[in-house]
């Protein structure tokens, strides 16, 4: 839904400006950004490049002291050892990418990190829990069904990092929250089936609403939406490619066999039906 889609775009700009603020330059913890930044370069033997959510910071063993976060899919070789080590300087696999955790409590110079496997291509997320925060991070492989993205919540328990898998609530006649689920037609539960307003998501992976087409896939419990292309309905010819192609993100709140129910970034939600 064209509507849907543009709303999302301008709360997933608002979310970006949120990771941004925590990937600020670390100017306190329990090692230096200068002191990561040596590590990326003698992995790479060459001079890498950093990405935006790269170094993060949080209170992750709650004793109220900056914890450090280096996210090694944000680290790019220009000169890499190998081609495999491009990205992550020889520290991501096919899927995922070490996210190692600088504790305060923990950590002694040149000692280790605790290291903890992400996504190479979703960025992990810190979440505000009490006195201390949560780490989420994404991947594939292992306990994660094949072709599928699975989440999990990762906890310091003062002795270690303990985890949880992130999962839809089960309600009463729900659906599981699978891409296969989620294949179809909807529409906004208050329009009928005729209407152009409609999501479609289809089992190949591509996406098409009024008058634009593009992609889509489950990461977790949120249907990411990749625009490639707009055009006006009835004129030939008019197709244009979108120049910075970027994911809208809805969580998907709630799904039985013909409803469902998105949330927004910004939190506004809306409901289809299936047809």
């Amino acid at each position: 839904m064209r509507v849907l889609v543009m709303g999302c775009a301008a709360a997933a700009a608002a979310m970006t400006g949120m990771h941004a603020a925590m990937a600020q330059p670390i100017t306190a913890g329990p090692i230096s950004q200068a002191e990561l930044m040596t590590k990326a370069r003698d992995a790479c033997k060459s001079e890498p490049t950093f990405a935006s959510d790269t170094f993060l910071r949080a209170d992750m063993d709650g004793d109220g002291k900056t914890d450090v976060l280096f996210n090694w899919a944000g680290v790019t070789c220009a000169n890499p050892p190998s081609a495999l080590a491009r990205k992550g300087a020889g520290n991501c696999g096919m899927h995922n990418c070490s996210v190692d955790v600088y504790l305060s409590s923990q950590y002694k110079p040149g000692g280790w990190p605790k290291p903890i496997l992400n996504h190479m291509e979703i960025a992990p997320e810190i979440l505000p829990a009490g006195t201390s925060a949560i780490l989420r991070t994404s991947y594939q492989g292992g306990s994660c069904k094949f072709a599928e993205f699975c989440q999990r919540e990762w906890r310091w328990n003062g002795a270690k990092f303990i985890s949880e898998e992130v999962t839809a609530s089960a309600a009463s006649g729900a659906a599981p929250i699978t891409q296969a689920n989620l294949i179809g037609n909807w529409v906004d539960a208050a329009d009928g089936c005729a209407t152009d307003l409609s999501l479609s998501l289809r089992a190949d992976g591509s996406y098409g609403s009024f008058e634009e087409t593009g992609d889509w896939r489950l990461i977790g419990d949120r249907i990411a939406i990749v625009v490639r292309e707009t055009f006006v309905m009835g004129d030939a010819g008019s197709e244009r490619a979108v120049s910075d192609p970027k994911p809208v993100m809805l969580s998907v709140v709630s799904l039985t066999p013909n409803a469902m129910t998105v949330r927004r970034a910004n939190g506004q939600e809306t409901r289809f039906k299936r047809c």
